[in-house]
C-alpha cells in the first residue's frame, strides 16, 4: 500500500467518525422531550408527608410541585426515603428530582433548580412576652436553645457555632420551649408559626431572623435545560397555588 493510499484511507476513516458524531448529535436533538420523572422526597411536615393509612402523599411542597408538573405535562412517581439517600439517588438518575429543600451554596451547582417553590429561612423564636432580646448570633450563646434534629437546620446551627438541644420531632421541640426547658427555639420562619398554631399553643415571637432562604426542587444536572426552564417559567405563575397550599396546612 502506497503512502498516498494510506493517507486517503485515513481521511475516509476520519470522515466516517465525524459523520457518526453528527448523527449522534442529530439523534439527541430529535429525542423526545422528557415526560416522566422520579420525584424523591423525605418525610418533612408540613411540606411532604405520606398518609400511613392510604399511602397518599400531601403537604405544601407536594401540592405545589405536583401542580407544577401537571401544568407542564410531566408525569411522575414519588419515592420517599431519608434525605441523604434521596439526594444520592438523584445524583445517579438524569430523570430525577428531589422536593423540597433549601437552596444553599453547597447544593447550588449539584442540582438543576426549579425555585422558589417556597421561601423562608431560619429564625430564633421566643415565648410571647419573654424579656429576652437578641440582636446577633453572639447573643444566642448565653441561652438554652432547642431545635429539630433535621439535616438542614442542625447543619446551619452547628455552622454558626451555637450549641443546641436537638430533638427528633417538632412536637418535642415546641414542648421543651413551652414547658421552660429551653429559652429559645431555632427553626423555619414560615413553618414555625404554622406548627405552633396546629399545636394549640399561643403564638411565638420572632426574636431574630437568621437567614432568608429560597426553597426549591433540585434535579439531576443532566436533565433537559429546556424542561428546567419550562418548569421555572410555570413556577413563576403559581402564586395562587402557593397561597392555597399554605392555607391548607
Amino acid at each position: 500500500m502506497t503512502r498516498r493510499t494510506m493517507m486517503q484511507n485515513a481521511v475516509k476513516g476520519l470522515a466516517v467518525i465525524v459523520a457518526g458524531l453528527w448523527a449522534s448529535v442529530a439523534r439527541a436533538d430529535d429525542a423526545a422531550p422528557l415526560t416522566e420523572i422520579t420525584l424523591y422526597t423525605a418525610h418533612n411536615p408540613p411540606h411532604s408527608m405520606r398518609d400511613a393509612a392510604t399511602g397518599e402523599y400531601r403537604g405544601i411542597g407536594h401540592d405545589i410541585v405536583t401542580e407544577l408538573l401537571r401544568r407542564a405535562g410531566v408525569s411522575y412517581d414519588i419515592v420517599q426515603m431519608p434525605i441523604e439517600r434521596a439526594l444520592a439517588a438523584v445524583d445517579e438518575d438524569p430523570a430525577a428530582c428531589f422536593f423540597i429543600m433549601n437552596h444553599t451554596p453547597e447544593r447550588a451547582d449539584r442540582f438543576a433548580w426549579v425555585k422558589p417553590i417556597s421561601t423562608g429561612g431560619w429564625g430564633v423564636f421566643k415565648l410571647k412576652g419573654s424579656p429576652i432580646t437578641v440582636t446577633s448570633v453572639d447573643d444566642l450563646k448565653q441561652y438554652l436553645i432547642v431545635t429539630r434534629n433535621q439535616v438542614a437546620v442542625t447543619s446551619y446551627v452547628d455552622s454558626i457555632g451555637i450549641e443546641s438541644v436537638k430533638v427528633d420531632t417538632t412536637a418535642k421541640m415546641l414542648e421543651l420551649l413551652f414547658v421552660g426547658r429551653a429559652q429559645l427555639l431555632i427553626y423555619g420562619t414560615r413553618d414555625t408559626p404554622r406548627l405552633v398554631a396546629a399545636s394549640g399553643h399561643e403564638p411565638l415571637e420572632l426574636a431574630l431572623q437568621l437567614t432568608h432562604t429560597e426553597i426549591g426542587m433540585g434535579c439531576n444536572p443532566a436533565m433537559s435545560t429546556d424542561l428546567i426552564a419550562r418548569l421555572n417559567e410555570i413556577n413563576a405563575g403559581l402564586d395562587d397555588v402557593r397561597e392555597a397550599a399554605y392555607a391548607r396546612y
